[in-house]
C-alpha cells in the first residue's frame, strides 16, 4: 500500500490552531495528521477542537480524496490481508452492530445539523458587524448556538433567520443583538434572547414564517 508522504497545510488551519488553547491545539493538530496521513476520522472530539476540526473538514476531506484519487489508493492504518490459502475458509464480513448503526445515524445527523448551521448564519452573517465574526473560533460560536437553537430549543432552519433579520432591522434590538453568540442568553424572567424577539414580531411575519418552514 502506497503510503502518503506530504500535504499541504492550509493557512485557514493554522488560523484555527492559534486560537485554541494548548490542550485543543494538540488534540486538534492530532486529529488533523491522523486524518490526511492514516484516513481516521475523528471520534473522540469535544469542545472548541471538535469545532476547529468541522470548520477545516471540508478542506480536510478534499484533500484526502484527491490524493486518493490520484494514486488510486484507500488511506488506512490496517495492514493489507494476505490472501487465504488453498482450502481456508473465510468466515463471513460481520453485520454492523446496533451500537455500530446509532454511531453512524448520529454523524449522518451531526453532519446535516452542520450543514443546516452553515446556511443559517450565511443567509445571515452580513448583517453584522465583521468585527464580531472575523475568526474561525468566533464563527464557531455562532455556529454552536445556531446548533442549540435547531437540537434544542427545536427551532426551524427559516424562523431562525426571520427572527435574525428582524432583530437587525429593529430599532431596539439592532444595537441590544450585535452577535449571534449572545442570542440564547436569558434575561431576569429566564427568557432567552431569540424568544424575546420572536415575540416581538407582527403576527403577520410569523405566520409567514411558519409557512416558509413547511
Amino acid at each position: 500500500m502506497k503510503e502518503r508522504k506530504a500535504f499541504n497545510f492550509y493557512k485557514s488551519y493554522y488560523d484555527v490552531f492559534k486560537e485554541l488553547n494548548d490542550k485543543d491545539k494538540l488534540s486538534f493538530i492530532n486529529a488533523l495528521f491522523e486524518k490526511q496521513f492514516e484516513g481516521i476520522e475523528p471520534e473522540n472530539l469535544n469542545g472548541m477542537a471538535k469545532f476547529a476540526y468541522i470548520s477545516q473538514k471540508s478542506n480536510i476531506d478534499s484533500q484526502v480524496k484527491g490524493w486518493e484519487d490520484k494514486t488510486g489508493c484507500k488511506l488506512s492504518i490496517s495492514a493489507p490481508t494476505e490472501p487465504p490459502s488453498q482450502g481456508v475458509s473465510v468466515a463471513p464480513t460481520e453485520p454492523p452492530t446496533q451500537q455500530e448503526k446509532e454511531k453512524e445515524k448520529e454523524k449522518e445527523k451531526e453532519e446535516y445539523s452542520y450543514t443546516i448551521e452553515r446556511e443559517v448564519l450565511n443567509s445571515v452573517a452580513n448583517l453584522f458587524d465583521k468585527k464580531y465574526y472575523d475568526t474561525e473560533i468566533k464563527k464557531q460560536k455562532w455556529l454552536d448556538e445556531i446548533r442549540k437553537l435547531i437540537q434544542i430549543d427545536n427551532e426551524y432552519k427559516q424562523t431562525i433567520i426571520d427572527v435574525i433579520k428582524f432583530a437587525r432591522n429593529d430599532e431596539f434590538w439592532q444595537s441590544n443583538l450585535l452577535s449571534i453568540s449572545t442570542i440564547r442568553k436569558k434575561n431576569k424572567s429566564d427568557i432567552t434572547k431569540f424568544d424575546q424577539i420572536k415575540a416581538k414580531m407582527p403576527n403577520q411575519q410569523k405566520q409567514k414564517s411558519a409557512f416558509e418552514n413547511w
